[in-house]
């Protein structure tokens, strides 16, 4: 049998890339009435201290590490970036190699707008709960009040253990990580 009926797909693929998918879609709604994308978000998040307070300063080359991405693709991202308002960049006048990067006012009030909205709400974490647990995501504007009696977090620390085998498995290094929930220490 020919065409695309004939092959068969890794189904454990299939599913990480549909639920990588799902998570940008749930997601990109709200970063999108904050004039944001998730790639955007993840790199204001790493101009952050883990989302509490500006940092005074990153290389360029440090966030390249960070969110696991090519030169290239940073410089880009940082173009954009900076069109918009949201950071500033000038040659470090410590190692003239470097280039420095910085969060605007603009770029930090747009950043923890963001925060607020997507994590310390606990919209995320409860987003994944209701995923995990078979129900549908879209549509749940006060997840964490209708969820939270029902959060099993166990199964959160779970997947998230499985996934980081298998990005690391896959030689995936970027080190961005987020306080996962609001209900941490």
């Amino acid at each position: 049998m020919g065409g695309a009926l004939g092959r068969v797909m890794n189904a454990i693929f299939f599913d990480l890339k549909r639920a990588y998918h799902g998570t940008l879609r749930v997601g990109r709604e709200r970063l999108r009435a904050l004039g944001l994308t998730a790639a955007r978000f993840d790199l204001l998040f790493a101009l952050t201290d883990d989302g509490q307070k500006r940092a005074p300063l990153t290389y360029q080359s440090a966030l390249r590490r960070v969110l696991g991405v090519t030169r290239p693709t940073v410089s880009r991202m940082l173009q954009s970036l900076e069109k918009l308002g949201l950071v500033i960049r000038r040659q470090s006048m410590v190692d003239r190699r470097q280039v420095e990067v910085r969060l605007t006012a603009c770029g930090w009030i747009r950043f923890r707008a963001a925060y607020r909205v997507l994590t310390m709400s606990g919209w995320s974490l409860v987003a994944l709960e209701k995923a995990l647990s078979g129900m549908s995501v879209e549509g749940s504007d006060n997840l964490v009040a209708a969820f939270c009696p029902f959060l099993h977090l166990g199964e959160i620390d779970e997947t998230e253990d499985f996934l980081t085998k298998v990005r690391r498995g896959f030689g995936d290094f970027a080190t961005l990580t987020y306080p996962w929930s609001l209900f941490d220490d």
